[in-house]
């Protein structure tokens, strides 16, 4: 599968990890071989669940800037190596502090949540921040009304949750262009011709492909989902690295795409020879300044849900 250059370089990688004491926490859409030497390889959720109990100084974040950014103010203990600084998240860019002005101009009512997602000077001006091991079937359940509050539910950074009819107003921010361009004809050509797969698709799909789903959920949702399905079909409306880390973890399994590739650019800028020269340049130090130097936030958020 992979070239001998490649095997060599992921025989450096792991022996300067090992060397380094420095775990490598990998999110699912990373490439093959980033994923085959990380430590630990989820779902954002599930990378964060990691960082929180290791009991490593150093992880190596392979990912997007939002999540290295969450996980040093959620343990800022914790150094976060980052092999690649122009990896970040389109969609967690769609908004900014002016969206916040702008939903409460126009609205009076407004109770603003910032998701994980959402850059941090979004998240210091919300209402509330979501907690980040939230699973997105939360948002289904809430209902503002019953707390009393009188407000209108804003989630940013945008309509990234299974919205039930009615009961959350979206702010119409940002789309994932990654995965808005599942089209649901697509969906339902693949679906006639597999008729027994069930069908995992992740929250950022536009919502008619979502009502086609048996289960919504972001990577580390649908991962768990057809983990403990006993069905053997799926197809998997996500980023492509998701299916294809299903496939290795349970190749007794069948996964499809949707009949489009759905592939994630940023996710895949990350190679085997950033991971070198990020730990190469680790060993040069006794430490590691935080990209970030954020505020800490002691293991949790700073304010929470209501409810």
């Amino acid at each position: 599968m992979f070239s001998e250059k490649k095997l060599a370089q992921m025989t450096k990688v792991k022996e300067l990890a090992s060397s380094l004491g420095v775990e490598i926490l990998a999110h699912y859409y990373q490439r093959p071989e980033i994923k085959k030497v990380a430590t630990y390889v989820g779902g954002s959720r599930g990378i964060f669940r990691w960082a929180q109990k290791t009991r490593a100084k150093t992880v190596l974040l392979c990912g997007v800037s939002f999540m290295a950014e969450t996980i040093e103010r959620l343990k800022p203990e914790l150094s976060v190596l980052i092999p690649r600084e122009d990896a970040s998240c389109p969609f967690s860019e769609t908004v900014n502090a002016n969206s916040i002005w702008e939903i409460r101009a126009k609205d009076a009512k407004a109770y603003i949540v910032a998701e994980a997602k959402a850059p941090w000077m979004v998240k210091d001006l919300a209402d509330a921040i979501a907690p980040v091991d939230i699973d997105p079937e939360y948002w289904n359940n809430i209902n503002l009304n019953k707390l009393n509050l009188n407000k209108r539910l804003y989630l940013l950074p945008g309509p990234n949750a299974p919205w039930p009819s009615g009961s959350l107003v979206g702010p119409n921010a940002g789309v994932c262009q990654v995965h808005w361009q599942v089209e649901v004809e697509t969906l339902a050509k693949i679906k006639w011709e597999r008729p027994e797969a069930l069908v995992a698709v992740n929250v950022l799909c536009q919502d008619e492909v979502k009502a086609r789903a048996d289960k919504v959920g972001d990577s580390q949702a649908l991962f768990e989902f057809c983990a403990d399905s006993p069905a053997k079909e799926f197809i998997v409306v996500s980023e492509m690295g998701l299916a294809e880390s299903l496939a290795q973890a349970y190749p007794n399994k069948r996964f499809y795409d949707p009949g489009v590739e759905i592939f994630c650019p940023n996710m895949k800028l990350t190679g085997l020879r950033d991971l070198i020269s990020s730990l190469e340049s680790y060993q040069l130090k006794e430490g590691l300044l935080t990209r970030f130097g954020a505020r800490a936030l002691e293991g949790r958020l700073n304010h929470d849900l209501p409810g």
